[in-house]
């Protein structure tokens, strides 16, 4: 159902499941610049990426971004043959030292309550905000820790 309520005669609203690469790019442009206006700071993301190969295969990685004096984890993996080796806490470890490098002093990162809590506790990551029922019967945890 596509609701429309507009004073503009000509307007359209598209629902879509698709992504569309060039829309979603100038979504994204819009909201930085807007960010950038109000927060008068220089726009400075710097993509991080953290890998872990034995014999040549990858069995781990971190994907994340360093921004405005924080460093983001976004993804954290290790293949489960892997893990117990302490290979998610190198790349984790690693991620905070090329954020410190870049002058960061924070991390943030979210997980689910069936994941890594405990291990980003360990970590040294405290909880600041949860989302419960996300999904149902579980927590959505976000997590930050100073650098």
């Amino acid at each position: 159902m596509v609701i429309t309520m507009c004073v503009f005669v000509n307007m359209k609203i598209e629902l879509s499941n698709t992504i569309n690469e060039n829309y979603d790019k100038l979504i994204k442009d819009r909201l930085t610049e807007s960010s950038l206006l109000v927060s008068q700071l220089e726009y400075q993301k710097k993509d991080l990426r953290v890998y872990s190969y034995i014999n040549e295969k990858l069995v781990g990685g971190l994907i994340g971004y360093t921004i405005w004096g924080w460093l983001y984890i976004g993804n954290l993996w290790v293949d489960s043959k892997f893990r117990d080796n302490n290979i998610g806490t190198l790349l984790v470890k690693n991620a905070e030292s090329v954020a410190k490098d870049r002058g960061c002093d924070f991390s943030y990162l979210n997980t689910f309550s069936y994941q890594a809590v405990e291990f980003y506790k360990k970590l040294g990551y405290e909880k600041f905000g949860v989302l419960e029922n996300f999904p149902k019967n579980h927590q959505r945890v976000f997590m930050k820790k100073i650098l």
